[in-house]
């Protein structure tokens, strides 16, 4: 999208297709950081001999609805927060580029966190009520991910948030959902799912870090700085690796599962340049502390050009990981 300044939010109406300014504000190419887990606690609950349709069609877009409640409602809070200078880049631009009013994209996100809560609701009836307490963690992480007077994204706890509640709750709230009990591969199954959408946010966070410090959105990429968080990121596929590897070992995970390390293998042959200081935008980490230097002219917006790739890194990361922890699910006898 074009950046816009927030001073030319909301103050020139853009006129378009009304449908179409909704379906860029809900975002729902992003979904399938849903559709994973509840595919994964569905395909648990299954091979365990536990699968009712009707619960899983509710537990679904009940769970499509906190997401859609969670873009809107970070549209919005974002717009609110920003006060400076810098062309922002982040969310879905609706409300920047006067597409939807800011208090429409607000109601449109209580209404959306509503119709989840209702489908919580419903379903712990059915299935017990740790359903219900599955719900709320989610929708507390959701709404405060951007809102006052918690603010998670702004305090470096987005990456935490956005995998314990995208990765553990939704995997172990639709598996119990289904079975009426927890599951220790259930849990397993969550981990990598949640390390790698967490790892989509901070991959995104690296070319925002100027941005987010001057708005006081002391992302975890933020308080790094650009070289070390590019260290980090290396050292977060590592460690996962690591972890997928130890999981399937022990029979946690399936084995299909390791051939995501080759994935992984790839991804850090393509950061290594940035790693070691010779590729693309590397020279903009400067000092000990790796902050870039104050953005300017064409060669800025180079630099956050190629560094946007680590986010798009990440999320092929967590798509191969979501389809091969599905297939393999599948699979399973």
């Amino acid at each position: 999208m074009t950046p816009t300044t927030p001073g030319e939010a909301g103050l020139r109406p853009v006129p378009g297709n009304p449908v179409a300014n909704w379906i860029q504000a809900l975002r729902p190419r992003f979904y399938i950081a849903t559709v994973v887990p509840v595919a994964t606690g569905l395909l648990l609950a299954a091979h365990d001999g536990h699968f009712d349709a009707t619960l899983a069609v509710i537990t679904l877009l009940g769970a499509l609805a906190m997401h859609a409640g969670t873009n809107l409602a970070n549209d919005y809070y974002d717009w609110v927060q920003y006060t400076g200078d810098l062309p922002y880049h982040g969310g879905s631009g609706v409300i920047q580029e006067g597409k939807i009013p800011p208090e429409a994209v607000k109601r449109a996100a209580l209404l959306t966190f509503a119709a989840a809560f209702a489908a919580g609701l419903y379903l712990s009836t059915v299935a017990g009520l740790p359903v219900l307490m599955f719900t709320l963690l989610g929708l507390l992480g959701a709404y405060f991910y951007s809102a006052p007077p918690v603010r998670f994204g702004y305090r470096g706890l987005a990456e935490v948030v956005c995998g314990l509640s995208m990765g553990p709750v939704i995997v172990l709230g639709t598996y119990y959902t289904q079975a009426g009990r927890l599951s220790a591969e259930a849990l397993a199954a969550s981990l990598p799912l949640a390390s790698f959408v967490a790892f989509i946010l901070f991959g995104e966070s690296i070319p925002d870090i100027d941005e987010d410090r001057q708005t006081g959105k002391w992302t975890v990429a933020a308080r790094l700085g650009q070289r070390r968080a590019i260290q980090v990121y290396v050292l977060w596929i590592v460690l996962t690796g690591l972890a997928v590897a130890a999981l399937a070992a022990a029979g946690l995970l399936p084995p299909l599962l390791l051939a995501e390390l080759v994935v992984m293998a790839l991804v850090l042959r393509a950061v290594r340049p940035l790693l070691a200081g010779t590729g693309p935008g590397a020279g903009a980490a400067a000092g000990a502390g790796g902050a870039a230097p104050a953005p300017g002219g064409d060669a800025a917006e180079r630099g956050r050009a190629r560094l946007s790739r680590l986010g798009k890194m990440a999320l092929a990361l967590y798509l191969s990981t979501g389809l091969l922890l599905i297939i393999g699910l599948a699979l399973r006898g």
